[in-house]
């Protein structure tokens, strides 16, 4: 499901360029929508983005899932005391791995016209 969403968020992206481009020659004052617009800021620190959105909402599933099943197979395998810290670690770090790949990893690279 995530190299779906992936894979829709580059096909979204691909064709906001193309949308631009042609505004661009079709319209005398550019595009209707877009670098003239305002990026909102998620407590007014964070650039709100798609890809943010996208990121945390499979980050939050995934380390979520990871932590249990973590949870899971260290209580299955007898740790017991401390197996719930560490499959709490571990399912933050799966979960901000996922934020990383999708927000950082996924940017657009940039060109040059």
């Amino acid at each position: 499901m995530l190299a779906y969403e992936l894979r829709n968020g580059e096909l979204r992206r691909q064709a906001a360029d193309r949308v631009n481009v042609l505004e661009t020659k079709l319209f005398p004052g550019g595009p209707l929508v877009g670098a003239a617009g305002r990026t909102p800021r998620l407590y007014g620190v964070v650039p709100a983005s798609h890809r943010l959105g996208v990121g945390l909402v499979y980050g939050a599933a995934l380390g979520g899932w990871v932590y249990l099943v973590v949870w899971g197979a260290l209580r299955a395998a007898g740790v017991g005391s401390s197996a719930r810290a560490v499959g709490l670690a571990v399912g933050v770090i799966a979960a901000l791995g996922v934020v990383w790949q999708i927000v950082v990893d996924q940017r657009p690279e940039s060109t040059a016209d």
